[in-house]
């Protein structure tokens, strides 16, 4: 698809008389965008509704979020724009805080930077994390369905601790998903880990909304490596163990074996 971007009159002489030629330039829509509108990358192209639920084995806490993720030719923006319930028995004898079950998820990905821009949570504080955008090693399966109108072909990865299988549509040639998943040849629709502790559903989808949008990047002003989040977040774990331990609870740790404090993530490991 094109639009126009110039008309040209080329006027000479030729044996007395003038002749006139019309040169008309088309140009693909993408290219007119580019010059008009600086940082064209940031433009949405889409936006996808997702239901976000995590809800860890053994854990007495679950929380359902409503997520957008907004999608343009080399950018997407995925948060939460709201919390849909929040489950939590505390009758249990272990302590447990979770990570990243917050509401405040955003995660920012720029292909053309090579760039992964995310909210992080350290115990309580959030902080804003820098890391460089890796290739996924997605393994394509041989089952399809319907999600939707849109039939879909599932795909396997594992990343950072957990194995994922996703959803994915040909028909949308975007290579943006939902939280960190990415680099399918299409959208993906679906995803869920393993265990189904996280779990990501299609609700809404709007490809080319009315409204024009432009996603826009996290400040990084304050930001740290993804390497140096991951050192506080384990100093913050054998911290909160030792004064846990100095009231007498007993309680466990994925991140820390010497500790007793039990802190449960969506990334298990780097």
């Amino acid at each position: 698809f094109c639009l126009l971007q110039s008309i040209r009159l080329f006027v000479w002489q030729q044996s007395g008389a003038l002749a006139i030629l019309v040169c008309i330039c088309w140009v693909p829509v993408t290219d007119v965008i580019a010059k008009i509108l600086p940082g064209d990358s940031s433009l949405v192209f889409g936006r996808v509704q997702y239901q976000q639920r995590i809800q860890f084995i053994n854990s007495p806490s679950a929380t359902v979020i409503t997520t957008e993720l907004l999608f343009g030719e080399t950018q997407s923006l995925y948060n939460a724009t709201r919390t849909d319930y929040r489950q939590d028995s505390s009758n249990t004898d272990i302590i447990s805080k979770t990570i990243a079950i917050d509401v405040d998820v955003t995660v920012f990905t720029d292909t053309r930077a090579n760039q992964l821009i995310s909210a992080e949570y350290v115990i309580t504080r959030l902080v804003t994390v820098t890391d460089t955008l890796r290739t996924l090693p997605w393994v394509l399966g041989d089952q399809q369905k319907k999600i939707g109108q849109f039939l879909c072909q599932n795909a396997f990865v594992t990343f950072r601790g957990r194995e994922y299988e996703a959803w994915f549509t040909y028909a949308i040639p975007a290579s943006f998903g939902p939280w960190k998943l990415r680099g399918l040849p299409g959208l993906i629709l679906e995803a869920y880990d393993k265990q189904k502790e996280i779990q990501f559903s299609l609700t809404a989808l709007d490809i080319s909304p009315r409204q024009r949008r432009f996603i826009q990047a996290p400040n990084v002003a304050n930001s740290v490596t993804y390497p140096a989040y991951k050192r506080q977040l384990v100093e913050r774990v054998r911290a909160f163990s030792k004064m846990t331990q100095a009231k007498g609870q007993s309680v466990d740790s994925k991140f820390d074996t010497k500790s007793t404090v039990k802190f449960d993530s969506i990334e298990l490991t780097d």
